[in-house]
């Protein structure tokens, strides 16, 4: 069993915790595909808002490289959900 502690760190550092046996295994998959289409939701929002600040002629920053944190971050977030 994970602390509190532990739960904060991994918060903290990862931005989510893992906390077994919160959610009974029958409703693992409901819930991860819930997860998943908010995110794809949240995902389709930030194009539409990108692609608006494109047609008015601005310029986004430039993509990050592959090495950078919050691609992992996004990357590790999804795969489980995605179920890869």
């Amino acid at each position: 069993m994970q602390t509190v502690d532990q739960i904060l760190v991994d918060i903290e550092v990862q931005g989510y915790s893992v906390i077994q046996e919160v959610i009974p295994a029958e409703r693992v998959t409901a819930v991860r595909e819930s997860v998943y289409a908010a995110h794809q939701i949240r995902a389709e929002e930030a194009n539409a808002k990108a692609q608006a600040v494109r047609a008015q002629g601005h310029r986004l920053g430039g993509r990050r490289s592959a090495g950078s944190p919050g691609d992992n971050q996004r990357r590790a977030v999804v795969r489980p959900l995605c179920g890869g």
